[in-house]
């Protein structure tokens, strides 16, 4: 009996070696982890509106009439200067990883002003631009694919008035809203998925043009009225996300 159970001790401790082998070779599952979502890589097509601050120059010359003999044949320059600030909304489009082609409209108000002696003594013009528009097509190049640099053309528009005083007291006003060019560049950081920042400087001329001016007693003369403007803005952009 002793032996019977020897014999079945040692038969069960077989058959129990025999099943874990198998197990104890069989490659064991690995541990595996959730895939990380690649991050989402800036992209510039899409529209957006934003605000913008700067400082404008414009330099203002005069050529009288000839047939105007009380003024003097060429009058001085003159250079007014101020504040500007407004808004502006347009659409980007980048047609391959670097590249962007885009259309921008932007309106400002305008603290330019001056005044400047361009007649005989005495006699004082003081002119101001309340506002300026551009209409304007972009080319960029994304050197880094958050940063955009660019330039900018189109189309302006300028009001600018004049007030005309003699020993300090006005002698009329007149205002004139003229249309001309615009050519600039910048720099565009996207420093979060829905907003970005930009600095540029833009040139808008508006040529030389044949203006009637009247003063407060009804006289009338035309005179030769060339304007250049410099600006330098910065502002801030908030573009949809309706292409991501």
């Amino acid at each position: 009996m002793r032996h019977f159970a020897s014999v079945l001790l040692a038969t069960s401790s077989l058959v129990a070696f025999a099943a874990e082998a198998p197990a104890a070779d069989m490659p064991r599952p690995m541990a595996t982890k959730a895939p990380v979502a690649a991050p989402m890589r800036p992209t510039w097509t899409g529209c957006y509106i934003g605000g913008n601050v700067g400082y404008g120059r414009a330099h203002n010359q005069y050529s009288p009439d000839p047939t105007a003999t009380f003024l003097p044949a060429e009058a001085p320059g003159q250079t007014i200067k101020g504040f500007v600030g407004g808004g502006q909304i347009g659409c980007d489009y980048q047609f391959s990883d670097p590249f962007v082609v885009g259309v921008q409209g932007m309106f400002d108000w305008s603290g330019m002003s001056g005044t400047g002696d361009p007649y005989t003594l005495g006699k004082t013009l003081k002119a101001s631009v309340p506002w300026l528009g551009t209409l304007t097509g972009r080319v960029g190049y994304a050197f880094q694919p958050s940063l955009l640099i660019y330039l900018k053309g189109g189309a302006a528009w300028a009001r600018t008035n004049f007030d005309f005083f003699n020993t300090g007291a006005p002698q009329g006003s007149v205002g004139f809203s003229r249309s001309g060019w615009t050519l600039g560049g910048g720099f565009e950081w996207m420093f979060a998925p829905s907003w970005s920042l930009f600095l540029e400087y833009n040139h808008v001329g508006f040529g030389n043009r044949l203006e009637t001016f009247t003063n407060i007693a009804g006289l009338t003369f035309n005179m030769n009225f060339k304007q250049d403007i410099d600006l330098v803005q910065a502002g801030v952009n908030y573009r949809f996300n309706w292409w991501r």
